[in-house]
C-alpha cells in the first residue's frame, strides 16, 4: 500500500510506472524512444491506466458486512440504532443521546425540507467513517514501514533511520483531509468532520500507537529478515499494478507449519500489514481482522513479483495489527493453500474482472441502436 508519490522504471527500462497519492492512481508509460534519457518525457509513450489490486478485488469479490455496515452507520446517525453480535449474544436497541431524529423520547416532527439535510448526512456517514478510518490505518502503515526499514534484520540492507511521530503525522492527515477555508468569509464544508476528528484525536492516536507497539513487540521477538518494502509492481501480461508492504524471511522456528519447509532457515513470505477491526460475524469470516480477499491481494503481488524477476515466495502472510491492541498472523499455508494455488485464484479474479468489464461495455453498445430507434419515433 502506497501513501506517497512514487516513480519507478521497470523491465530494463521498458516501462515507467508512476503512483500519484492524491489521485490514488497508477500510470504506466511504455518506452518509445531509447535514444532519449529516462528523464525526458518524450522518451515515453501514451499513458496506460493499469488496474490496481484494490479495484480488481473490490469490483470482483463480495465482502460480507460492507452493505450492512454502511446501513448501520446511517441508522445510528438518524436514531442511534444498533444491532450487532456482542459477547453476551445479539444486542439491539437505541444508544442514549444519539440520533438526529430524536426529541427526547419521541421523534421530531419535521417537514420534508427539514428532513432532507439530515437524510443526506446519514446517507454519507459511511464515507466519513471510511475516510477517517483510512487515515488511522495510514498512520499505522507509515509507522510500521519506517520501523522495519530502520530495523531490517538483514546484513545486506543498511538501516534507514528516519524519525516518525504518530501524533504529528495524524494531525497532518486531518489537516489534509479537512482543510480550513482560505478566508473567514468562505463556507467551511469540513467544519463538522474536522471538529469530530479533533475531538477524537487523542483516542485515535492512542489506538494507532497501541497497534504499532504490538507490531514492534512481534518484530523484536521474531526478528524477520526484511528483503524489501513498499515496492511498486507492474504486470506487462495483465496490465495490473500495486504496491506490496513487505518481502519477509520468517525464521523457521517461528512459522506455524515448519514441516512444509524442511531444509529452510527462513521462509520467504510476500506480506501485507492490515489494521482492519476484528468481526464477530460468521458470514464476514474475519475474527482476527483478516479477510479472505487479503490472500488474493498477496497472490496478485506475488504473481507480478515473479513476472518481474523477484525470487519466489514460499508462503503468503497477512499481519493484522489492530487498533484495539489485537495482533494476529495468518499464513496461506495455515489455511491449506499453497502459493501456486493462490496465484491461480488471483488469475481467475483478474479474468472475472476483465470479462465483467467487457460484457458491461458490450451491453451498453448493444443498447445504442435500440435507443436511437426509439428516439426516431
Amino acid at each position: 500500500m502506497a501513501f506517497k508519490d512514487i516513480t519507478k522504471v521497470l523491465y530494463d527500462g521498458k516501462i515507467k510506472l508512476d503512483y500519484k497519492d492524491k489521485a490514488h492512481r497508477y500510470y504506466a508509460r511504455p518506452r518509445v524512444n531509447w535514444d532519449l534519457p529516462e528523464d525526458d518525457p518524450k522518451a515515453w509513450g501514451k499513458i496506460m491506466y493499469p488496474k490496481g489490486t484494490t479495484t480488481l478485488i473490490g469490483d470482483t469479490l463480495e465482502k460480507k458486512g460492507l452493505m450492512t455496515w454502511a446501513l448501520g452507520l446511517g441508522l445510528r446517525e438518524l436514531a442511534g440504532f444498533y444491532d450487532f453480535e456482542g459477547d453476551n449474544g445479539r444486542m439491539t436497541g437505541f444508544s442514549k443521546g444519539v440520533g438526529e431524529l430524536w426529541d427526547g423520547d419521541k421523534t421530531k416532527s419535521l417537514t420534508k425540507e427539514e428532513l432532507l439535510p439530515i437524510m443526506i448526512s446519514a446517507s454519507k456517514a459511511w464515507q466519513r467513517k471510511q475516510a477517517k478510518g483510512a487515515d488511522i490505518g495510514t498512520v499505522v502503515h507509515d509507522a510500521i514501514e519506517h520501523y522495519v526499514r530502520a530495523h531490517p534484520n538483514n546484513p545486506d540492507k543498511e538501516p534507514e533511520l528516519n524519525t516518525f511521530d504518530i501524533a504529528e503525522q495524524y494531525m497532518w492527515n486531518i489537516k489534509e483531509a479537512f482543510p480550513m477555508p482560505d478566508t473567514d468569509k468562505e463556507d467551511d464544508p469540513f467544519a463538522a468532520e474536522r471538529a469530530l476528528a479533533m475531538e477524537e484525536f487523542q483516542a485515535d492516536v492512542e489506538c494507532a500507537t497501541l497497534a504499532y507497539n504490538r507490531f514492534v513487540q512481534w518484530w523484536e521477538e521474531v526478528k524477520p529478515c526484511l528483503y524489501g518494502a513498499e515496492d511498486l509492481l507492474y504486470s506487462l501480461d495483465h496490465n495490473v499494478c500495486g504496491t506490496y508492504d513487505a518481502d519477509l524471511g520468517i525464521p523457521i522456528e517461528h512459522h506455524p507449519m515448519p514441516e512444509l519447509f524442511k531444509g529452510k532457515k527462513l521462509i520467504r513470505c510476500t506480506t501485507d500489514w492490515k489494521t482492519s477491526n476484528a468481526s464477530k460475524s460468521k458470514s464476514a469470516a474475519m475474527p482476527e481482522g483478516i479477510n479472505y480477499q487479503y490472500f488474493v491481494q498477496d497472490a496478485i503481488y506475488e504473481m507480478v513479483r515473479r513476472e518481474m524477476g523477484y525470487p519466489p515466495a514460499d508462503d503468503l502472510l497477512v499481519v493484522s495489527a489492530r487498533k484495539d491492541g489485537g495482533f494476529s498472523l495468518v499464513f496461506a499455508s495455515e489455511l491449506g493453500m499453497t502459493v501456486d494455488e493462490c496465484i491461480k485464484w488471483a488469475e481467475s479474479v483478474i479474468m472475472a474482472y476483465r470479462m465483467a468489464e467487457k460484457s458491461k461495455a458490450g451491453l451498453l453498445k448493444h443498447a445504442e441502436p435500440q435507443i436511437s430507434n426509439k428516439e426516431a419515433f
